[in-house]
């Protein structure tokens, strides 16, 4: 498993997962978290062109679940990729499954949550 490191700004109230780059340059997979009181918005998981396939979305999703289990986590289904086509990215539906396999469900939408359960933290989150 690919260590992650974790990093808050309280300015932005918002978190950040990184798998730093295999090529010490660019990130390969970030996800950011913001923290809205009612509940966590996961605001975007992305993972270089490159390393998508490797699993490293699943690995970024669980290190925020692992973490923030304990409480309500919600986000949009709707795939977006800044990249130029043809984009590798996950279509809707397809995005939304891979949520459901995770333990959301829809809520309207392109919404999902995640109901709120007991949150862990694994030793390979760093920070």
């Amino acid at each position: 498993m690919p260590a992650i490191t974790r990093d808050y700004c309280p300015e932005e109230n918002e978190e950040h997962f990184e798998v730093p780059g295999s090529d010490g340059e660019e990130a390969d997979g970030y996800a950011n978290v913001i923290d809205c009181g009612h509940e966590l918005w996961i605001a975007e998981i992305r993972v270089r062109p490159g390393r998508r396939g490797d699993g490293l979305g699943t690995v970024l999703l669980q290190a925020v679940i692992r973490r923030h289990g304990g409480r309500p986590i919600a986000l949009s289904a709707e795939p977006f990729d800044p990249a130029p086509p043809p984009r590798p990215s996950l279509d809707g539906g397809q995005l939304a499954a891979w949520y459901q396999r995770h333990g959301f469900r829809r809520d309207g939408g392109h919404r999902m949550i995640r109901a709120a359960r007991p949150p862990e933290t694994p030793e390979h989150i760093s920070g």
